[in-house]
C-alpha cells in the first residue's frame, strides 16, 4: 500500500543519517519486518525472526570488528522500494535476493577471516 511504501522509505532515510551501528542495525529489522510484514504470512514472518536472530550476531560484530556495510546494505534497501514502487515485482525480488545474498557473503568472509569464529564451527 502507499502507506507501507512511506513507512519503507521513512525507514531508508533514517538509515542513510544513523551513524551509530547499533541504531541501524534496529532499523535494519524493522525495515526488514516492515518489508514482508503486508504479506500476511505468519510462516513467513516466524522464518525471518528466526533468520533474523542467527544473522544478527554476525552483524552485531560489524559494530566490533570494524566492518561496515551499512550504506551499501542501504542503498540495496533503496533498489528494493524503488522497485515494489515502480510495480517491478521480478525486479524486487531479484533485488531482495541479491541483497540477501552479499549480507551472506560477507558474513562468510568475516567468519572465515576471524580465528575465534573460525574455531567455533561445528
Amino acid at each position: 500500500t502507499p502507506d507501507d511504501l512511506a513507512h519503507l522509505r521513512d525507514i531508508c532515510a533514517a538509515m542513510d543519517t544513523t551513524t551509530d551501528h547499533q541504531e541501524w542495525l534496529r532499523k535494519n529489522r524493522d525495515f526488514h519486518q516492515s518489508l514482508y510484514r503486508p504479506a500476511h504470512s505468519s510462516f513467513t514472518l516466524a522464518l525471518l525472526e528466526q533468520l533474523s536472530g542467527r544473522v544478527g550476531r554476525y552483524l552485531h560484530r560489524w559494530s566490533e570488528t570494524g566492518v561496515e556495510r551499512n550504506k551499501e546494505a542501504n542503498a540495496e534497501h533503496w533498489a528494493i522500494v524503488d522497485a515494489i514502487e515502480a510495480g517491478d515485482l521480478p525486479r524486487a525480488r531479484r533485488e531482495l535476493q541479491q541483497h540477501i545474498a552479499h549480507t551472506r557473503d560477507r558474513i562468510s568472509v568475516d567468519f572465515a577471516q576471524t580465528p575465534a569464529m573460525a574455531s567455533t564451527r561445528s
